[in-house]
């Protein structure tokens, strides 16, 4: 089921499958629907012909982090969300700016961001991140995932914009599904006047 790097004995292949899940409007704290990151099966991603990896030990604390934060939700448990997020953002900035530092922890950590605005920058960031290292998979979610939260906060011109560029990158992905979502959110919001 893992495969393990063939350059790196430290890392596992980076996932690219999504689970979208949505919040609901009645969980006590300000989550808007989100995409978030759980990874369940590890697919290798190519970065021009080459495989892209993370850290395996970070990996496995995001993996796990992103499922506790969900059982949080499910259970309606504010405290322990807000201590698996506080340790999924120090996971994030301890290694920012490292060759440990990856789209993937921040992605995911803009998932789980309730405040809209603050969330945007995230992914932002995290885009900044799955740019350099030239991975169309994560600029083709995070586009659509900043897209979707630019609309949250009526920005009908910065969403169209973050879903063009969405649409770019996903021109050379195989996921079918991120691509429709993409490709009908843009028509939609291009197709109202």
């Amino acid at each position: 089921m893992y495969k393990k790097s063939k350059t790196d004995h430290n890392n596992f292949m980076i996932p690219h499958n999504l689970l979208n899940i949505m919040a609901t409007p009645s969980l006590p704290y300000n989550l808007l629907p989100i995409q978030a990151i759980i990874m369940t099966n590890l697919m290798p991603t190519y970065v021009k012909g080459h495989p892209m990896v993370m850290n395996t030990k970070i990996y496995k604390q995001v993996y796990t982090l992103a499922g506790c934060l969900m059982d949080a939700v499910d259970r309606d448990d504010q405290a322990q969300f807000d201590d698996d997020y506080a340790e999924l953002k120090q996971i994030c900035d301890e290694n920012e700016g490292s060759s440990k530092d990856h789209p993937v922890q921040w992605e995911t950590l803009a998932d789980f961001t309730g405040d809209i605005a603050l969330s945007i920058s995230i992914y932002e960031k995290a885009l900044a991140k799955a740019e350099a290292i030239s991975s169309t998979e994560f600029c083709s979610s995070i586009g659509f995932s900043t897209a979707s939260m630019k609309l949250e906060l009526d920005d009908k011109a910065g969403a169209i914009e973050s879903l063009e560029r969405a649409r770019l990158a996903c021109l050379e992905i195989e996921d079918k599904e991120l691509k429709r979502e993409i490709h009908d959110l843009l028509t939609e919001l291009k197709s109202i006047g």
